[in-house]
């Protein structure tokens, strides 16, 4: 066993599976989710010493948290010209001017990012 339960009941649970798209009880425990269904059979799964909450009602989602990072796009932002403090087009042109003659090679490019037109007279 896991580790002592805890059974969500009284809930409208969104599955998000096309063929079982809605559940009344969830039991879960130390982060893993152990049962999904019909109430009577979600408490009988998870034993008698579960700890029951009453969800009242309320509608369960299923939560997606993504902490992951992508260290190769921070690097090439990192490395464009920020062009979010300009205020004209010209302020832009002049930010580019002014990066472009410190690019060691004609062939290089100069990438931008940041501006907002919509905040230009």
């Amino acid at each position: 066993m896991a580790g002592k339960a805890t059974v969500l009941v009284n809930a409208d649970i969104r599955t998000m599976e096309p063929g079982r798209p809605r559940a009344e009880a969830l039991s879960f425990s130390r982060g893993r989710i152990l049962g999904v269904g019909k109430e009577r059979a979600v408490l009988a799964g998870a034993g008698p010493d579960a700890r029951v909450l009453d969800a009242g009602g309320r509608t369960v989602l299923p939560g997606f948290i993504d902490c992951h990072t992508h260290f190769l796009s921070l690097g090439v932002w990192s490395r464009r010209l920020d062009l979010s403090k300009t205020r004209s087009l010209s302020g832009v042109l002049a930010a580019v001017r002014r990066r472009a003659a410190s690019v060691p090679k004609a062939d290089s490019w100069v990438l931008g990012r940041g501006w907002d037109e919509a905040r230009w007279p």
